[in-house]
């Protein structure tokens, strides 16, 4: 089942919140106003959704990480690319349609917005040209000795492969660390008595559940009895089922209620009462 429009509308409402950027939460509460505005439609809101969530996974790195997963050389993903362009929104898209196709997902929702529906819609190409605004505006990172050391080390790669391999081992690291960061101010203002580095050290030791008891004699006795219900051919005909001895399937449309694994998995747990 697809996201419906109560999803969206969380997901984008979540973003206005999270912004700092004053204007791009302006311009981004009033796409999804002129989006939502379309009740019988979906697409319009939907199509903002996935941009947003394009843009979020470009300038994140997260795009690039997903590219190398699937083994997809997208030109436009690269590891350290991380402005939000038309062709690499495009690209982003492609992986995330291949990735449903891998999942074996029939029908996806990743079919764009692309670059054209992007330009000529007028709250797409707002939220667009915002974003990328916003990002322009920031100020520029300085050159400084850890950088240059990068570099360094990075040129005496001597292979162009080795070298984009070590450009998103980078990158992923920065991810990673900026997740961490998340992380931690979330404990700390939550969990303030956690330590992170002892639980790192000493993971928590798995805590039973007060309710979890011994399987007592009443116990077998009724497993024993629901595995020859589920055996008994004469008892599940009453109730239009049939067991062809792997599964227990109905009688009229041979749909599985129990399918063949499921049916393994129950009778090696029940023979072992």
């Amino acid at each position: 089942m697809g996201r419906t429009r109560i999803d969206y509308l969380n997901f984008l409402r979540d973003h206005e919140k999270a912004a700092t950027d004053a204007r791009l939460t302006a311009v981004l509460q009033q796409s999804v106003d002129e989006a939502n505005a379309f009740e019988r439609n979906l697409s319009p809101l939907a199509s903002l959704a996935r941009l947003v969530e394009a843009c979020d996974a470009i300038e994140s790195g997260e795009a690039a990480a997903l590219a190398r997963r699937l083994r997809s050389h997208e030109e436009k993903l690269r590891p350290g690319r991380h402005r939000v362009t038309s062709p690499a929104i495009d690209a982003y898209i492609r992986l995330r349609e291949l990735q449903d196709q891998r999942k074996g997902v029939l029908e996806t929702e990743w079919t764009g917005p692309r670059e054209e529906t992007i330009r000529r819609t007028p709250y797409l190409n707002r939220y667009f040209r915002a974003r990328q605004e916003a990002r322009d505006s920031k100020p520029k990172p300085s050159s400084t000795s850890k950088s240059r050391r990068i570099e360094e080390i990075i040129g005496g790669i001597p292979t162009p492969e080795g070298k984009q391999d070590m450009r998103f081992f980078i990158d992923e690291g920065l991810v990673a660390q900026k997740k961490l960061r998340i992380l931690q101010k979330a404990i700390e203002l939550h969990l303030p008595g956690l330590d992170i580095d002892e639980l790192l050290s000493n993971p928590v030791p798995r805590v039973e559940s007060k309710d979890k008891r011994e399987c007592n004699g009443d116990d077998r006795q009724d497993l024993v009895r629901l595995r020859n219900k589920l055996q008994d051919s004469d008892a599940l005909r009453h109730f239009g089922l049939t067991n062809d001895g792997s599964r227990v399937k109905t009688l009229h449309t041979g749909a599985h209620f129990i399918d063949k694994s499921e049916y393994a998995a129950l009778m090696r747990i029940l023979n072992s009462i």
